[in-house]
């Protein structure tokens, strides 16, 4: 198993062998109650993936940003600066009130800073961070946007979505 999925405190009952600088094998003696993961590849992807080895925080300070949360924030800054116009310039001839931020992400983000780490904290013996909740939050995107890139003027909407079909009968 991955040595980054291994709790904090490790089971009395459990034998721990390194196989390599990130593998490690787990025997246990006795019962032991514990989860069993069970992955598998999708067959649907998600809309797109980045390029090998493109890591969206080494664009700007990221401090504990989730991943979506990067490509957001690297996103609009790219699509500001697409317009032509010096964001300065535009702001002087927009009033904040007609400015708005879209953006969301339907779950959060799922990753380590956010529900990622809060959903494993338990499992690990771990606490979780003040930061989690809110960074796994769909509406994050636009927050961040206008808060990071745009200077906190104007508004912020984020769309949820829910399947609702076992609702109908």
């Amino acid at each position: 198993m991955s040595k980054r999925d291994l709790p904090q405190s490790i089971p009395s009952a459990w034998e721990v062998k390194t196989l390599s600088d990130t593998e490690v094998q787990v025997t246990t003696n006795g019962s032991t109650e514990f989860l069993v993961s069970s992955s598998y590849e999708l067959t649907s992807k998600a809309a797109g993936q980045l390029p090998t080895g493109f890591n969206p925080k080494d664009f700007y300070t990221s401090r504990f940003h989730p991943r979506g949360l990067q490509m957001a924030i690297l996103g609009v800054n790219d699509a500001i600066k697409s317009i032509g116009i010096s964001w300065d310039k535009l702001s002087m001839h927009v009033s904040p009130n007609e400015i708005g931020v879209y953006s969301s992400s339907v779950f959060g983000q799922v990753n380590e800073e956010a529900f990622g780490g809060l959903f494993k904290a338990r499992l690990r013996g771990e606490r979780t961070t003040s930061k989690q909740v809110p960074l796994a939050l769909n509406s994050m995107p636009a927050d961040f946007i206008n808060a990071y890139v745009l200077g906190n003027i104007g508004h912020t909407e984020a769309t949820t979505g829910a399947c609702a079909s076992f609702c109908i009968q």
